[in-house]
């Protein structure tokens, strides 16, 4: 199977549902009509709301502490072997 064409070859051109990334992030409406077009199922009703959970308040608060001393220390380093 070679990348794009093997999936032609496997599924049928009219099978293959294609689309660019930079495409999908500035427009996805667009592209999700395209796909539930292709797809030949209803338009979902949603909402598109980004949220980033990858960390909490808490996780934060304790990277800003540890930054903030990591820092000071730099500083102290620096300071005290350049003197």
């Amino acid at each position: 199977m070679d990348g794009i064409d093997g999936l032609f070859d496997l599924f049928g051109f009219d099978n293959v549902f294609i689309f660019d990334y930079d495409s999908f992030k500035t427009n996805k409406e667009y592209i999700l009509l395209q796909l539930c077009l292709f797809m030949d199922v209803d338009i979902p009703k949603y909402k598109d709301v980004y949220v980033n959970k990858s960390i909490n308040g808490f996780q934060l608060e304790c990277v800003r502490v540890f930054n903030y001393f990591t820092n000071y220390i730099r500083k102290w380093l620096v300071t005290f072997f350049t003197n």
